[in-house]
C-alpha cells in the first residue's frame, strides 16, 4: 500500500509540471513565437509575393516589393516569391544546406508556370547568414551568373550592414531588371526539354511534348506554304489590262509618287508595304497593298490608315485575389486622333491540378532543378 504523503507529493510534482507547461505555452502564444521544435516540414506561404517570417523588412519596403512582383507577374507572367526565415534549422526537413532547402521548398510550393517552369524564389535565412535565389527548371543554368551578381552587388553588401530591408528591395528590383531588360541579361526560359538532366519527366509529359512538336511543325509548315504562295502571287508576272504589255514593278523610292500621304506614312512605319506596277507602254498603273503581319500598328478610327499606336500601362496589377486596371492610350502617327480609356484586367487564375501553395491556394505547379545562386555574409 502507498502512503498518503507519497501520493500527495507525486501529484504535486505533476501539477507543477503541468502549470509550468501551461504558462510557457501561454507566453509563447502571447508573443506570437513559434518554437523551432514545433515546426514540421517547410513553411507555408500566406502571401503570394512576400512572406517576411524573420520580420526584417520595413513596411514601406514590403509594399514596394509586393507591388513590383505583382507588376512582374501581370506584365510578364513570371511568378516570383520572397521569403525570409530565421534559420533552415527551425524546420524539420532534413535539409543541411540552404541550396537543398530552397530547391525542395520551391518544388513544395510549386512556384511558377507548370509548362514554362519560370518561377523565382528569393530565400534569406537571417541567423544562418545565407541567401539563395532559386530559379525554375525552365531557365536551366542560364540565369546562374546573373543571380550571383544580384546577390554580390545588391544583397550581401546591405546584409553586412544588417540592413536586410534595403538589400531585399534592391535585390528584388535587380532580379526583375535581369528578367525583363535584354541589356541586363539575354537569358530567357528555355523549353522544358532543355531543363537540367536532374529532372526526369514522365512518359506522359514526353508524349504530350512530342504531340506538341508535331502540331507546331504542322502549323509552321502550313504557315510556310502560305508565305511562299503570298510571295509568288506578289511577284508574279503581270500584264497591262489596257494594252497587254508586261508591267514593271517600281522600286520603293519611285512608287512613292503614286501613293497618298497616309499610304506613305504606313510604309514609313512599316505597317503596310505597297507595290506599284506600271506599264512601260501606256500610263496604266496598279497599286497593291501588303500588310505587315507582325506590325504593332492598328487601323486608326480617324483616318483609317494603319498608323494607330496603342500603349497599355498597368495602373493596378491583377492578382489571384482581385482584378486589376490598365490605362490604354491610342495615338495616330498620321492624323491628330487620340483616345484614352481604362480596361479591367481579369483576376489571375492558377493552373488546375497544380500543387499546394500557402496551405490552400493553388500555385502554378512550377519546379526547380537546383539552378540559381547563393551567398553568405
Amino acid at each position: 500500500m502507498f502512503s498518503l504523503p507519497t501520493m500527495s507529493a507525486r501529484w504535486m510534482q505533476r501539477g507543477m509540471l503541468m502549470m509550468v507547461g501551461a504558462i510557457a505555452t501561454y507566453l509563447l502564444a502571447q508573443a506570437n513565437i513559434s518554437p523551432s521544435w514545433a515546426q514540421t516540414g517547410y513553411p507555408t506561404a500566406n502571401d503570394p509575393y512576400l512572406n517576411d517570417y524573420a520580420q526584417v523588412i520595413r513596411p514601406e519596403d514590403a509594399a514596394s516589393i509586393r507591388q513590383s512582383l505583382a507588376t512582374l507577374e501581370a506584365n510578364q507572367g513570371i511568378e516570383a516569391v520572397v521569403l525570409t526565415i530565421n534559420s533552415i534549422q527551425d524546420y524539420d526537413t532534413g535539409d543541411s544546406t540552404i541550396e537543398s532547402f530552397a530547391t525542395n521548398l520551391f518544388n513544395s510550393w510549386g512556384i511558377g508556370d507548370a509548362d514554362k517552369n519560370d518561377g523565382i524564389l528569393t530565400l534569406v535565412a537571417v541567423s544562418d547568414r545565407n541567401v539563395r535565389i532559386e530559379v525554375g527548371a525552365g531557365y536551366g543554368n542560364s540565369l546562374d551568373f546573373a543571380m550571383q551578381s544580384v546577390i554580390d552587388e545588391y544583397m550581401v553588401p546591405n546584409f553586412k550592414q544588417n540592413d536586410y530591408s534595403s538589400g531585399i528591395v534592391q535585390g528584388t528590383e535587380a532580379i526583375i531588371r535581369r528578367l525583363t531588360i535584354p541589356e541586363e541579361t539575354a537569358a530567357q526560359p528555355s523549353s522544358p526539354q532543355s531543363a537540367s538532366p536532374d529532372v526526369s519527366p514522365s512518359y506522359e509529359i514526353q508524349n504530350n511534348n512530342y504531340q506538341s512538336w508535331l502540331l507546331g511543325g504542322g502549323v509552321a509548315g502550313l504557315g510556310g506554304i502560305g508565305l511562299t504562295l503570298r510571295q509568288f502571287l506578289r511577284y508574279r508576272r503581270r500584264r497591262c489590262p489596257d494594252c497587254g504589255t508586261d508591267m514593271i514593278r517600281l522600286d520603293e523610292s519611285s512608287d512613292n509618287q503614286y501613293l497618298d500621304e497616309g499610304q506613305n506614312a504606313e510604309e514609313q512605319l512599316g505597317s503596310v508595304d505597297y507595290d506599284v506596277w506600271q506599264c512601260p507602254n501606256c500610263t496604266s498603273y496598279d497599286i497593291n497593298r501588303y500588310g505587315n503581319l507582325f506590325s504593332q500598328y492598328k487601323t486608326c478610327r480617324g483616318c483609317h490608315y494603319r498608323t494607330l499606336l496603342s500603349r497599355r500601362d498597368v495602373i493596378r496589377p491583377a492578382t489571384y485575389y482581385s482584378s486589376g486596371t490598365a490605362r490604354v492610350t491610342e495615338t495616330c502617327q498620321h492624323c491628330s486622333y487620340e483616345n484614352t480609356y481604362t480596361v479591367t484586367i481579369p483576376r489571375k487564375k492558377r493552373s488546375s491540378g497544380s500543387s499546394s501553395f500557402g496551405g490552400g491556394s493553388s500555385s502554378g505547379g512550377g519546379r526547380s532543378s537546383g539552378g540559381g545562386a547563393s551567398g553568405s555574409w
